[in-house]
């Protein structure tokens, strides 16, 4: 998701999950400890890689800020 945003050119972008994905058998994706302690390696390094490349982190209220005061920003589905 994050190469797309970059290659498109994307000012903000957002990632959500449900807290419920982050505990064993929350998800029929992430049935074992084993399986979200690789879900926390995985974003482990989304997040390097996202910080290496300049991206920024924020809460959802503050970026909601953020992009209320910025209405040339274009909401968009990547």
């Amino acid at each position: 998701m994050w190469r797309r945003a970059e290659e498109t050119g994307a000012e903000v972008a957002v990632m959500m999950f449900h807290s419920s994905e982050l505990m064993p058998g929350g998800s029929p994706y992430r049935p074992t400890s084993a399986s979200i302690r690789d879900l926390h390696a995985c974003l482990d390094w989304f997040f390097g890689y996202v910080r290496d490349s300049g991206g920024q982190f924020t809460g959802l209220t503050e970026a909601a800020h953020e992009i209320a005061g910025r209405p040339d920003l274009k909401v968009r589905t990547l």
